[in-house]
């Protein structure tokens, strides 16, 4: 015997109507995970929300990275892959007490922290097929110098 509780109804039981309806009511930001649609329609907003672009995109990473989510990553490869790799070349990317040759470099060490296993294959299968180095784990500083007064 099934329970009716209507908290809790999962949405391919409702209508289409009813489901249309709700949709309406429903930020654009929320709507990207919904779908491959509307996250191709939407993705623009995750970068547009924050005063700090770089903080913003970072975080959206470390999120992707722990939820495992392959196809975001195939389709933020194919956005911003090669500047990940080459652009600023002068740049250091700093986490915790690392410091990063490339931003790639970065989402490689987050890919592992992480144990998204899925998402770092996806990243050395970009890597091979476009002709960069896979072997980048020597270019990673580790500072500790800490400052006592």
């Amino acid at each position: 015997m099934i329970l009716y509780d209507p908290k809790n109804i999962p949405l391919y039981y409702l209508p289409e109507d009813i489901i249309w309806l709700i949709g309406k009511y429903v930020r654009d930001h929320d709507k990207i995970w919904l779908c491959k649609r509307y996250y191709f329609t939407y993705h623009h907003l995750v970068f547009e929300s924050g005063l700090k672009r770089e903080k913003v995109f970072d975080d959206y990473m470390r999120k992707v990275l722990r939820n495992n989510s392959f196809f975001v990553l195939t389709h933020l490869l194919e956005l911003f892959g090669s500047k990940w790799i080459l652009y600023p070349p002068n740049k250091r990317w700093k986490y915790k007490n690392m410091v990063f040759p490339s931003y790639m470099d970065m989402v490689i060490y987050w890919s592992k922290s992480f144990k998204s296993g899925r998402c770092e294959n996806n990243i050395i299968d970009y890597l091979k097929n476009n002709g960069f180095s896979t072997n980048r784990y020597k270019q990673n500083k580790q500072r500790n110098i800490k400052w006592i007064n």
